[in-house]
C-alpha cells in the first residue's frame, strides 16, 4: 500500500534557482528517511504552494528527480519514491545545476568524452544489437519537434536509451548521473536551435545521422555526431566562437591536405 506524506518544505531561497532548491530539498528528505522508498508525494500543486514556487518551477524539478532515478511519475498513480538503493545508486550528489561559464564548460567536456566512447562502443559491436528501440526513440523525437517542452524529455530519454545499449552498467550509472546538468543545458540548447531555425528540425537531423551512423557501425561517424552535439552546445552557450562544426572542419583539413600535396 502506498503511503500519502504529509510535509511542509521551507520556502525557496532566491539565491538559488527554484528548481534546484525543489530537488535539494527532496533528495535531502529522501536521503534523510522523511520521505521513504514507495511513498507518493504530494501533488505538484501543493508541492508549489508549499515551496512558495511557480508551477513549472515544480514540475522541471519532477523531471530532474525523475531523470536520475530517485523518483517515478506514473499516471493514476502519481509520483512515487524509488528504492534507496536504486536511487542512491544512479543520483548526482553534485546535482550538476552549472552556475557559471567554467563550470558548463567542464560539464561539456565530461558529457563529450563519456557519450563518445559510449556510441563507439555501441557502434563497434552493431553487429550483435537490435536497433529497433532506437529507430522507434528516434522517431518519438521527430513527432515532438514543434513542442520544445515534450522535445526536452524525449531527446533525454534517448541519450539514457544509448547509454542502456552500451552493455556496460558503469557507464549507464555515469551518464545518469550528469541528467540534471544535461537537463539545464539541452533545454538551454533547444531554446537557441527555435530562436535560430524556428523548430527543432536541425537538432533531430544530428539524432537521425548519429542512429545511422550506430546502425551502419561506423564508430566515427557516431563520434563526430557526438562531437557535433556538444560544439552545437558550446556555441549556444556563447563558450565558442568558432563556428566551425567538427566535421565541416574534417572536410577543410582534407582538402587542405590535398592542396597541399599538389
Amino acid at each position: 500500500m502506498v503511503r500519502e506524506i504529509e510535509m511542509i518544505f521551507s520556502r525557496v531561497d532566491k539565491r538559488q534557482t527554484v528548481a534546484k532548491h525543489v530537488v535539494d530539498a527532496l533528495h535531502q528528505s529522501i536521503l534523510a528517511g522523511q520521505i521513504k522508498p514507495g511513498d507518493k508525494l504530494p501533488g505538484q500543486r501543493e508541492l508549489a504552494a508549499q515551496f512558495g514556487a511557480s508551477l513549472p518551477s515544480v514540475r522541471e524539478a519532477i523531471s530532474i528527480l525523475a531523470a536520475t532515478g530517485l523518483i517515478s511519475v506514473t499516471p493514476g498513480r502519481g509520483t512515487i519514491v524509488r528504492g534507496s538503493s536504486e536511487a542512491e545508486a544512479s543520483f548526482d550528489g553534485w546535482l550538476g545545476i552549472a552556475h557559471s561559464k567554467a563550470e558548463l564548460g567542464d560539464f561539456l567536456e565530461v558529457r563529450e568524452l563519456l557519450e563518445t566512447h559510449i556510441v563507439q562502443k555501441i557502434a563497434r559491436e552493431s553487429g550483435c544489437k537490435d536497433f529497433k528501440p532506437i529507430f522507434e526513440a528516434l522517431d518519438r523525437l521527430k513527432r515532438q519537434r514543434g513542442n520544445p517542452k515534450a522535445y526536452l524529455e524525449e531527446d533525454l530519454a534517448f541519450h539514457r536509451q544509448l547509454a542502456s545499449y552500451a552493455d556496460n552498467k558503469i557507464l549507464e550509472k555515469l551518464l545518469l548521473a550528469i541528467q540534471v546538468p544535461m537537463h539545464s543545458q539541452i533545454a538551454h540548447s533547444i531554446k537557441e536551435t527555435v530562436k535560430k531555425a524556428g523548430d527543432l528540425g536541425p537538432s533531430w537531423e544530428l539524432h537521425r545521422n548519429l542512429v545511422d551512423a550506430l546502425a551502419a557501425g561506423n564508430d566515427t561517424a557516431a563520434a563526430e555526431a557526438i562531437r557535433t552535439m556538444v560544439h552545437r552546445a558550446r556555441v549556444n552557450h556563447g563558450l565558442t566562437e568558432d563556428m566551425v562544426e567538427p566535421s565541416e572542419r574534417k572536410v577543410n583539413s582534407t582538402r587542405g591536405s590535398r592542396r597541399a600535396r599538389r
